[in-house]
């Protein structure tokens, strides 16, 4: 009878403790297996939860989540990561370097040259543009070259800015001019003028596509670019825009694509007598 006491008095002793066991296990489990007192138990291969820190190479059941520290901040968890465009500082109007603005076509008529003039307009039906336009501020902006022109435009045939670029060329400024070989001949073109004034000109001699850039460099300080081709209609009927820009890290850009295409062109120079 003692023996079995004795017998009876062990088993009770080994459930209690396999018992405790599977509660300690439990509180482990419920703890995630990282945060707790306890390790979980080992799970199968088949069976384990993915975890970031593994799928990055990690191994072992007690690995921190993985971490992302973009921007120089502190370590944020992957799986609470904000978005990239949420973080970004959106740049904010004035915060670049150098000044830019927007003019957009078609404007409602040409401007007046009587109107601009000293002794002004005195036509009472006048249809010309007494106000300011966008062909004004660009006429304004050639206006202020005093060294440098640099023009690389698919076609001129507008006459108010063949007589702004000569009116520069006058005034001592070196105008450089680049254009498409197919427009500088087409009717209307000013291109021959300008060559006439003093303007270098050289074009891309190429039938197969177009020099289509519309650009210009004034004084290597202000960079004038956009759709606007450099035409009566593009004054009056299309919708165009250009930018006006002293932004000095965009103008050394345009400036290295005019000098890397005033030498590519170097044997293509318009003469007087080619127009």
């Amino acid at each position: 009878m003692g023996v079995c006491q004795s017998v009876l008095k062990a088993v009770a002793k080994a459930n209690k403790k396999e018992q405790q066991q599977q509660e300690e296990e439990r509180h482990n489990a419920n703890q995630g297996g990282n945060g707790g007192t306890g390790a979980a138990p080992e799970l199968g291969s088949a069976h384990r939860p993915f975890s970031y820190a593994s799928a990055a190479g990690a191994s072992g059941p007690n690995h921190p989540p993985a971490t992302s520290s973009w921007n120089n901040g502190p370590p944020v968890a992957a799986a609470h990561a904000p978005s990239y465009a949420h973080t970004q500082q959106q740049p904010q109007p004035g915060s670049g370097s150098g000044l830019s603005r927007a003019i957009f076509f078609p404007d409602e008529a040409m401007p007046c040259r009587n109107y601009s003039s000293a002794r002004g307009c005195r036509r009472s039906n006048c249809s010309y543009a007494h106000g300011r336009t966008s062909l004004m501020e660009l006429l304004d902006e050639i206006g202020k070259a005093r060294s440098t022109l640099d023009i690389c435009v698919f076609t001129i045939t507008c006459n108010e800015i063949a007589s702004g670029i000569k009116d520069a060329i006058n005034r001592g400024v070196t105008v450089r001019i680049i254009t498409d070989d197919d427009q500088m001949e087409s009717l209307g073109s000013d291109v021959g003028g300008l060559v006439k004034a003093g303007a270098q000109t050289r074009h891309d001699n190429n039938n197969q596509s177009h020099m289509h850039h519309k650009f210009a460099v004034v004084d290597r300080r202000t960079l004038l670019s956009g759709s606007f081709n450099w035409t009566r209609s593009a004054v009056l009927t299309n919708r165009e825009n250009i930018i006006i820009t002293t932004d000095p890290a965009l103008i050394h850009q345009f400036v290295g694509e005019f000098d890397k295409m005033w030498q590519l062109y170097s044997r293509n120079v318009v003469r007087t007598s080619r127009i």
